[in-house]
């Protein structure tokens, strides 16, 4: 990193904000910060980055994306916060418009975040993020444990998320992230990690940690809903506690790159033929005009004829059922 004292300056802003330990925000940021993840504002007064003052920064954390059976550079906005003598200034916003732009010009086709709390939705609603695929907290009683599956299916503890066998339920889900062995190593031993099999066949995974009245799953991934009721029926049985699988509410998306977008899709409808003009306000290069038919995207003049899309609605219309997991935003 060639920013060594803003950096410094970054995790200093980041545990005091978000309350993180130094551990972790070290290991986040040997992951996901280096010269290109780093979004930053700093004050002009001076060249010296050494003296230079941090005024607002995020991680746009590189990860992939799986959609239409390919994969894509998906942009992960991760730690976004202002010091707290420059808030209500428009930095924050300024930092977001810049990286959002800077991303659409270096191939990332996608990004996404998770908002703290519900009047930050509203916030990144500005620049064209949408809330996608929230889902509601579900409690596994204990008194509905199946003892059949019990004795039918097989529970392994504390597996490891980057061995090959487990990867596949993390890495192609359809409309998903898609996590690698370095994301997956970010949960580590503070993390319980079960898989479950059925006649020598993996059909569920799960990843949560022990609270005082509960198992809570924050990831659980399977193969069928037996296999869904095997995995919670074996991890209340074995630890004699409800299993609660948390909740996603404040996922969010927004397109950077409509028209590469487009040519995925058209690539795999090929007997699809429509039109539209897509709108964005922050993302000039969005504005177009276009065909799909014969799995092209072509350029063509707008008409009062053709519908219009907002980048918005596009991205409801692609990804309203994508999902974000394991991004470590709990």
């Amino acid at each position: 990193m060639q920013n060594g004292g803003l950096v410094t300056k970054y995790k200093e802003l980041w545990v005091e904000i978000f309350g993180d330990n130094l551990a972790f925000v070290d290991k986040y940021f040997s992951k996901f910060l280096n010269d290109d993840t780093f979004c930053h504002i700093t004050d002009t007064e001076t060249t010296d980055q050494s003296n230079q003052e941090l005024i607002s920064a995020l991680i746009a954390c590189k990860y992939k994306w799986f959609w239409q059976e390919e994969l894509f550079d998906f942009a992960y906005l991760s730690g976004i916060l202002t010091d707290k003598n420059h808030r209500k200034q428009g930095y924050c916003s300024q930092l977001i418009t810049n990286s959002l732009n800077k991303l659409s010009k270096n191939d990332t086709l996608l990004c996404g975040l998770i908002a703290a709390d519900e009047n930050l939705i509203e916030y990144y609603k500005k620049f064209g993020f949408v809330q996608i695929n929230p889902t509601k907290e579900v409690i596994f009683n204990r008194r509905n444990i199946n003892k059949s599956l019990i004795d039918s299916y097989f529970l392994l503890k504390d597996i490891d998320l980057t061995d090959h066998r487990y990867i596949r339920f993390f890495s192609r889900r359809d409309n998903a992230v898609s996590h690698s062995i370095e994301t997956l190593a970010l949960y580590d031993n503070n993390y319980l990690k079960y898989a479950v099999m059925y006649q020598g066949s993996l059909r569920s995974v799960a990843i949560g940690r022990k609270t005082k009245d509960f198992i809570e799953l924050i990831d659980i991934n399977y193969t069928d809903s037996q296999a869904l009721e095997a995995i919670l029926s074996l991890i209340a049985f074995t630890y004699k506690k409800d299993v609660k699988i948390l909740k996603h509410q404040n996922g969010m998306l927004r397109i950077l790159n409509a028209h590469k977008l487009l040519e995925i899709y058209a690539s795999k409808h090929y007997n699809e033929d429509f039109s539209l003009h897509i709108t964005d306000e922050i993302i000039t290069q969005n504005n177009i005009t276009v065909r799909i038919c014969n799995s092209t995207v072509q350029n063509i003049k707008n008409s009062y004829a053709i519908p219009h899309l907002t980048i918005e609605e596009l991205t409801l219309k692609l990804f309203s059922d994508g999902k974000m997991f394991l991004m470590l935003d709990i």
